[in-house]
């Protein structure tokens, strides 16, 4: 994503047509959140995920064990063979469950009626992606020379990621989508470049459907001065930054998980939501909200006054 860079102020002129039923963004509630997260296993992608409001929690990978306390969140288990099957059967008895095209379906016929209150969670996407190809293989397309088209599977997968996003986009709720993450190649030869886990043109598309692309990042509590010294200069934060990451979570807990939120030469990260975000923030809805671009704007002309 391009850096946020602040416009100038316009004057709108009087007299301009308005078409029924429009209004500027500056009177517009708060629009759609859709934050993909990216991360190898074990950053807390989906810990972090589901610090956001009531969430919907679309799990293909069945690791919430952690979060079993908690009654606000709603689990929709796609990992659940008969819950897909009662959405949509499968073609022919003996075949595996339709996870791929029960996820459309639900998503089309409930996502419309999740509120701006609401968090959709998927996670994550290397589960949809599997569910995918598994569907694909039960009724592959053939050549003229019967031979299984590997360029149709392709051609598939980009469009049933394309109706995916569009089916998010539809729904009111903010949307988080978990993925992992891979060392990016080309012509053989490693980038340097970390991209998200999502193979052939469908993940090459995937930064434009959202609104914020973060990864995730853990490092270690610092235990001495040495350490938080190596860490501020490292994150280019303050003394006070590392108190509140520390006191983030229980003393005997070690880790400190964090987004990313600005791009560099390792990974594409980006926010169109977050104003002035830092490049590292923790990694929850909180943070995410202390630097909302609408909220940061009324606080910063509190301030001024």
């Amino acid at each position: 994503m391009q850096p946020f860079i602040e416009p100038l102020q316009t004057i709108k002129p009087q007299g301009l047509f308005i078409p029924p039923g429009i209004k500027p963004l500056s009177e517009e509630t708060d629009g759609q959140i859709r934050l993909g997260i990216q991360g190898p296993p074990f950053v807390g992608k989906t810990h972090s995920a589901l610090t956001f409001p009531n969430p919907v929690l679309l799990s293909f990978d069945k690791k919430a064990n952690a979060h079993a306390h908690r009654s606000d969140i709603l689990n929709v288990p796609f990992y659940d063979g008969t819950f897909c099957n009662n959405i949509i059967a499968p073609a022919k008895f003996g075949l595996p469950p339709n996870r791929r095209d029960a996820l459309l379906k639900w998503l089309d016929k409930n996502g419309p009626q999740f509120s701006h209150e609401q968090t959709l969670v998927l996670d994550n996407f290397s589960g949809i992606e599997e569910a995918f190809h598994i569907q694909y293989w039960t009724d592959p397309v053939y050549t003229q020379g019967l031979e299984v088209n590997t360029y149709a599977e392709w051609d598939q997968k980009i469009e049933f990621f394309r109706d995916l996003h569009v089916l998010l986009k539809a729904t009111k709720a903010n949307v988080v989508t978990i993925t992992h993450e891979q060392e990016e190649f080309k012509k053989g030869a490693a980038t340097g470049k970390i991209k998200a886990l999502l193979n052939g043109q469908a993940g090459q598309k995937l930064g434009k459907n959202y609104t914020d692309w973060f990864a995730g990042i853990t490092v270690s509590k610092p235990n001495t001065i040495e350490q938080t010294t190596k860490l501020k200069q490292w994150a280019n934060v303050s003394d006070e930054t590392i108190k509140e990451w520390c006191n983030a979570s229980p003393s005997q807990y070690q880790s400190i998980h964090l987004w990313q939120t600005q791009g560099d030469d390792q990974r594409d990260c980006g926010t169109s939501t977050m104003y002035l975000a830092p490049k590292y923030v923790l990694a929850t809805y909180e943070s995410f909200l202390r630097y909302k671009r609408k909220a940061s704007k009324e606080l910063q002309q509190t301030n001024n006054q």
